[in-house]
């Protein structure tokens, strides 16, 4: 990032310029299997112009006061993913139930036909943290202007999307830390009703939980991830328990368990369940 201004109290003023980077190239980058998956049905192309207009950018105004470090920002950029057109054959097909939209990867090869649609959206954030005592507090919320939603015949509005998370953590006796938080996540003046949207709800709520030890002077690490939405069944929860046998070689077994229903978050990976050995060597 850039410091641009630094003021008293510690204050400081903050910038950063994003040249323009195709939504192909971050996919790319992130997740080339999802991506190449992607290109075997959508007869479509992320890459956008390389003009300057289409970059993006951001400051943030960051500060701290008797123990309480909080900041704002705001970011100029683009949706996520560009509004796809899936053509009147398809939403004919999702009408009249012949076919279920979340099962289009395995069916839709040939029928879509995304559209080079990219939304702007303004994000403006916050967050803060503090030391209570023994027990830190954190929380964070970030409003954005324009949030692309599909219903489950994928049509489209933009709306706004406020999300916010609120946390507690502490580290406890015998090297156990503890970390809570809660998620909330709700789209805006949104037309549809909850069972016609896919994947993201109206108003959703997660808890979230992590838990981790050091053991035999810091060479037995366990930890345990849960994520749990608070309205139903949908969760995701991953089991690690490393060992470190040298300063440079670390062994660790684990797992990733998806469940819930198949419009769910969580419960649209329910099928994707994996367990995992790793080895790591630092040098």
């Amino acid at each position: 990032d850039w410091s641009w201004l630094r003021l008293p109290n510690d204050a400081v003023v903050q910038g950063i310029p994003f040249p323009d980077k195709s939504l192909y190239q971050f996919m790319y980058e992130t997740n080339p299997r999802l991506l190449h998956r992607l290109e075997d049905f959508l007869n479509y192309s992320y890459i956008k112009g390389d003009e300057l207009g289409e970059s993006e950018f951001g400051f943030k105004f960051a500060s701290s006061h008797t123990g309480w470090d909080w900041s704002l920002s705001y970011f100029y950029t683009w949706d996520d993913l560009p509004v796809l057109d899936m053509g009147k054959s398809f939403q004919d097909m999702v009408a009249d139930g012949v076919i279920n939209p979340l099962e289009l990867f395995g069916l839709m090869e040939g029928l879509l036909e995304p559209t080079d649609v990219y939304h702007r959206t303004h994000i403006i954030g916050a967050d803060f943290s503090a030391m209570l005592v023994t027990v830190g507090i954190s929380g964070e919320a970030a409003y954005f202007t324009d949030r692309t939603v599909y219903s489950d015949d994928f049509s489209i509005v933009v709306k706004p999307w406020l999300n916010y998370v609120i946390g507690i953590d502490r580290n406890f006796d015998d090297n156990i830390y503890a970390n809570l938080q809660f998620m909330g996540s709700h789209y805006l003046d949104v037309p549809f009703d909850d069972k016609s949207l896919t994947i993201f709800k109206k108003n959703t709520y997660y808890g979230m939980l992590l838990l981790n030890a050091r053991w035999l002077d810091d060479t037995l690490l366990p930890e345990v991830r849960l994520i749990v939405n608070l309205q139903n069944n949908d969760l995701f929860i991953s089991p690690k328990i490393s060992y470190k046998l040298t300063d440079t070689w670390e062994l660790a077994v684990g797992a990733h368990v998806f469940e819930g229903e198949k419009d769910l978050l969580f419960g649209f990976f329910d099928h994707n369940d994996e367990a995992f050995v790793m080895a790591t060597w630092s040098f």
